[in-house]
């Protein structure tokens, strides 16, 4: 039985899959409208939904890939790309392109 341990979850993997995916569609997202938005706009344009932007924008911003800015008191809130953000976008792009050409 101690086999069992070491055995990877497979629902625990799909969800850390997902999750990855996800984040990295935010940053391509961002990358391909200039490197900022404001969060309402990003929402209307990407390819995943709405809750998962707002989990995971979150995520990125823990993890210095971008910050976010409160433009008005109406919470309209701009989000960007920062530095090491921009450079993990920019390699994200050229994986695509070269899986998808």
């Amino acid at each position: 039985m101690t086999g069992i341990k070491n055995m990877p979850r497979p629902r625990r993997e799909k969800d850390r899959l997902l999750m990855f995916t996800e984040a990295c569609e935010i940053l391509l997202q961002l990358h391909d409208i200039g490197g900022e938005a404001f969060l309402q706009d990003l929402i209307q344009q990407a390819r995943i939904g709405r809750m998962s932007i707002y989990k995971y924008y979150k995520k990125l911003e823990e993890k210095g890939l971008i910050e976010s800015e409160e433009i008005s008191p109406f919470a309209k809130k701009k989000i960007m790309l920062t530095e090491k953000g921009r450079k993990i976008a920019e390699l994200l792009k050229k994986i695509e392109e070269i899986f998808f050409t």
